[in-house]
């Protein structure tokens, strides 16, 4: 897209990469998942860590959630997130960097915090605030080392009431295994405009996505790319510089995003979650379950970021959709990688507390089992 290279100023792409490539895709699958949900009568951990754990008992499997038949669209971001009972926030401790994610009572994801333990100065935050409707109307990127310095900021305006709409006309599934920093490549439901804008020494740089739907039953998205004075309106057009306006199309079947330029075709199951993903320069597929729209394989022809080789991914889950393996490898065969994550302990609510994971380092150091644990907190 045209402004990609303001874009991948907001955007941290999570890359984690596949033994013989061939044979990955040939043999086996990711799991389907049995369902779960909260041990009946347990009490929510009002604010506080839950010690211990137990083992997954797929003899005696958790029962099943009602959110499980909520279309995956229509869910809340911590039931996207495939967390069970009422979250407040989670964390990994290992690390002394690491990302805390905060939700509300209602489940929407309020805050998602960058933390460095010995370098505070690098901390972020990635804020979020809601309408009445559920709907995010605003992010915030903050640096709280700098006086809260707001760095980056986006506007959301909802208009196509029961629509479900592409941030994006370059790949939607990306989101699922992306992870943005504030700038959401996904589907919004009702999405009418989102407008991200960067501050700089003496502008404000912005795009701004607007979302019409013509008779056709198709979606335009105009991308509209402007300059405007610190100080003034990003609203008011006739302050705008710089100007740089582009039209997509997406192409929509039974009420779904289907096709652009960029993008073959998009399959979905039943619950709306995505089923595969044909683009130009790759493919996804994700795994069939009630829980959470996980990815199973992926085959780069070219990789996104046009910087690294040419990828194949797969990955596997147990019965909770938790990841167990990820194998990836280069086409050329030349770097090949398996990652594993085993011994899962979970809390009362069944979402896990603790892993061993043995990652296999892409550039340099060693490969050794490593325990980890994630403190959860409830609200009452």
């Amino acid at each position: 897209m045209k402004k990609f290279l303001f874009l991948a100023m907001m955007v941290i792409a999570v890359f984690s990469f596949l033994p013989s490539c061939e044979e990955l895709f040939l043999n086996g699958t990711g799991t389907e998942t049995d369902g779960g949900k909260e041990n009946g009568g347990e009490k929510e951990n009002g604010g506080e860590k839950e010690n211990g754990g137990q083992a997954w008992d797929a003899a005696n499997p958790p029962a099943r959630p009602d959110w499980f038949d909520v279309y995956y669209w229509d869910r809340t971001d911590r039931q996207i997130a495939g967390l069970r009972g009422k979250v407040k926030s989670h964390h990994i401790t290992k690390y002394t960097t690491y990302d805390e994610y905060v939700y509300d009572e209602a489940g929407h994801l309020t805050a998602k915090k960058y933390v460095n333990t010995t370098d505070s100065s690098s901390n972020t935050d990635e804020l979020h605030t809601y309408d009445a409707a559920g709907h995010r109307t605003r992010t915030e990127i903050r640096y709280p080392a700098s006086d809260n310095y707001l760095a980056t900021w986006i506007d959301y305006e909802y208009g196509n009431t029961g629509k479900y709409v592409p941030t994006q006309s370059f790949g939607w599934a990306r989101g699922i295994w992306e992870s943005g920093n504030g700038y959401p490549i996904t589907i919004l439901k009702d999405l009418s405009m989102m407008r991200l804008c960067h501050g700089l020494a003496d502008h404000i740089q912005c795009t701004e996505w607007s979302y019409s739907f013509g008779n056709d039953g198709n979606l335009v998205i105009t991308e509209d790319y402007f300059w405007y004075p610190i100080g003034g309106d990003p609203t008011n057009k006739d302050t705008r510089t710089n100007e740089e306006i582009t039209n997509y199309t997406v192409v929509y079947n039974n009420g779904m995003p289907y096709s652009s330029e960029e993008v073959i075709s998009t399959e979905y199951f039943s619950n709306g979650m995505v089923k595969s993903q044909v683009l130009r320069d790759g493919e996804y597929h994700f795994v069939a379950n009630d829980q959470a729209n996980v990815i199973e394989t992926f085959d780069s022809t070219v990789e996104p970021n046009g910087m690294i080789p040419i990828w194949w991914k797969k990955y596997k889950y147990n019965d909770n959709m938790d990841p167990t393996d990820l194998e990836e490898c280069s086409v050329e065969k030349t770097q090949q990688f398996h990652d594993t994550w085993t011994d899962y302990r979970y809390d009362s609510h069944w979402n896990w507390i603790e892993r061993t994971e043995t990652i296999i380092p892409r550039l340099f150091g060693e490969t050794y089992p490593d325990k980890i644990e994630r403190e959860i907190l409830y609200y009452e």
